[in-house]
């Protein structure tokens, strides 16, 4: 599989897709937080495919600088590189994904990211954020607003400091 445009060489990406599948995939992507690449989540590429899911990991190239914006864009990069996988006919993935059902994860600066993708790509069927992360400066304000149309799911422990920040964001329901 050919890497997005914005993967450096040190970047790893896993794609993980169940076997057999005898049905169209959804997929999702999943991006690791502020100084972990990609090593760190690929254990999801596993859980995600024994679900029936085409999972696909990636890292970042810069993982100490690479704010939750520059993973938003890592995630929408790699849903159109497995866009274009599936159309490529010599691809292994050739035909064999549902392009409209996609789905973004990550925790803490990549759960942030996931945040800011559904915000960029309404089309997205569903972003799991864990412990999102806003980005720098620390306690940066949240978005005022989250998306509507794409279903999120938030993960994080209740004495964390976002999840006192969350609960000041105004969500729109």
């Amino acid at each position: 599989m050919s890497a997005p445009q914005l993967f450096a060489e040190p970047t790893r990406i896993c794609a993980t897709a169940p076997v057999p599948a005898q049905q169209l995939l959804a997929s999702i992507v999943v991006v690791p937080g502020w100084a972990c690449g990609e090593n760190s989540i690929a254990a999801w590429g596993s859980f995600f495919a024994s679900h029936g899911f085409l999972a696909m990991t990636i890292g970042t190239p810069s993982p100490f600088h690479d704010w939750p914006r520059h993973r938003a864009s890592a995630l929408l990069d790699a849903v159109e590189a497995l866009k274009e996988e599936h159309a490529r006919s010599d691809s292994p993935l050739a035909g064999r994904l549902d392009v409209t059902r996609f789905a973004v994860a990550g925790w803490s600066m990549g759960g942030g990211g996931c945040q800011l993708a559904a915000l960029t790509d309404p089309s997205l069927k569903c972003v799991i954020a864990f412990a999102p992360h806003p980005g720098l400066p620390c306690c940066a304000p949240l978005p005022t607003e989250l998306t509507d149309t794409v279903p999120s799911l938030f993960i994080s422990g209740q004495h964390g400091l976002l999840v006192r920040m969350a609960a000041r964001a105004r969500v729109r329901s």
